[in-house]
Parts: C-alpha cells; sequence; structure tokens
C-alpha cells in the first residue's frame, strides 16, 4: 500500500524523534557509567 505524503512525512518525524530520543539516553548512560 502507498502512504500518503502526510504520513510519510508523519512517519519519519517520529523516526527522527526516537532517533534523537535514544541518542540522548546513549549519552545519559555513558555519562553516567563514566563517573
Amino acid at each position: 500500500e502507498k502512504l500518503t505524503q502526510d504520513e510519510e512525512h508523519v512517519l519519519r518525524s517520529c523516526k527522527a524523534r526516537a532517533v534523537r530520543d535514544f541518542t540522548f539516553s546513549a549519552c545519559l548512560v555513558s555519562g553516567i557509567t563514566w563517573t
């Protein structure tokens, strides 16, 4: 099935947010680990 442009945009921004949250969490965890 073909996604509409809106759906694709929402999907992409959700993915981007998830990646950003994951990166932030990883930095936080490694920061705690190294202290």
